[in-house]
């Protein structure tokens, strides 16, 4: 029995991530993770009605490692007969002062992924259910939203993770039951990086009360992606509802209940370019009840004047003050 094809095969149903005679890229880093769901992919390819099964490898120049991961994975590509694309990235060269390199290497790695293949190509990570318990308990120390707790997108545009249901043991059950090699990321076991210490020292105890963790963890995710899709769904209802000459009736705004004032609010900061963080939804949320404007970037302002919530780009505003 191989329980990771079970799991691959249930996500992909559960959440519709795979339409028929799609080509299918694997982000290949030649960790366990993503050569299982390689080998995985490949068995499953007549079942799931795919095309094709490729791969990409991403070198980001961070490790003495990375040419050696690079060519594991263009050794194993080769065996297998997998056609794979391989991208290399100074992340450090691209750092900006205040984002993380990991930061950087992901948006880097996300970048490529984007650039690979055409229409009909989707992007498999292996992003799997012991990760998505690891980002859920980060959330939830570090104080979130409801979308936070929600942890790892099982598909998100073209990308789909169809080891969500499969644990990190499972994985690795599988490769040694395959006697198949896979690098190892010795910064894995780096206690400095939060998830590492999660995953090293906060998931071992966590089991001791539920051996099943991650299926807990993914039940809960999946109930919860379920209220927040409802929620956004209602709040994107409420906006059309709201709709003024110049942007939305603040009053009526201010009487939403708290979850769907937030997501509206969300909804209007995306509509008109402005990132959405908590710290600018709490000030708008605010500037309802106190009427006056903010100005959450260079370019533009919000605006509560007159009972309507809108926006002015800073030249406009100049120019109405002189």
């Amino acid at each position: 029995m191989n329980r990771v094809a079970d799991n691959i095969i249930a996500a992909i149903n559960d959440f519709r991530m795979l339409p028929t005679g799609r080509t299918v890229v694997v982000a290949l880093s030649g960790g366990a993770d993503s050569v299982c769901l390689l080998l995985n992919l490949l068995e499953l390819k007549e079942r799931l009605d795919i095309k094709q099964v490729e791969a990409v490898h991403v070198n980001h120049l961070l490790r003495q490692e990375s040419g050696d991961d690079e060519a594991f994975c263009r050794e194993l590509c080769n065996r297998l007969g997998v056609p794979l694309s391989v991208a290399v990235i100074d992340v450090k060269s691209l750092k900006q002062k205040h984002h993380s390199t990991e930061e950087t290497a992901r948006e880097a790695r996300y970048n490529c992924f984007g650039q690979v293949g055409g229409a009909q190509t989707l992007i498999a990570t292996a992003h799997n259910a012991t990760d998505n318990a690891e980002t859920v308990l980060l959330s939830l120390t570090r104080g979130t939203s409801l979308k936070g707790l929600c942890g790892i997108p099982p598909v998100r545009g073209d990308i789909i993770r169809p080891l969500i249901y499969a644990t990190s043991a499972e994985i690795r059950d599988d490769m040694n039951r395959r006697g198949e090699a896979y690098v190892v990321d010795k910064t894995n076991t780096d206690v400095q990086f939060s998830r590492n210490r999660v995953r090293l020292n906060v998931l071992p105890q966590l089991r001791t009360l539920n051996p099943s963790l991650e299926r807990g963890t993914t039940k809960l995710t999946k109930y919860l992606r379920e209220d927040c899709d409802f929620l956004d769904t209602l709040a994107l209802k409420q906006v059309c509802l709201l709709q003024t000459s110049k942007g939305i009736d603040a009053a009526r705004l201010a009487d939403c209940p708290p979850s769907l004032q937030r997501r509206i609010i969300a909804a209007f900061l995306t509509d008109n370019n402005i990132t959405p963080s908590g710290l600018i939804i709490d000030e708008v949320t605010s500037l309802l009840v106190t009427g006056g404007k903010l100005n959450p970037q260079l370019d533009k302002f919000i605006i509560v004047r007159h009972g309507e919530l809108y926006t002015e780009n800073f030249h406009q505003n100049y120019k109405k003050r002189d």
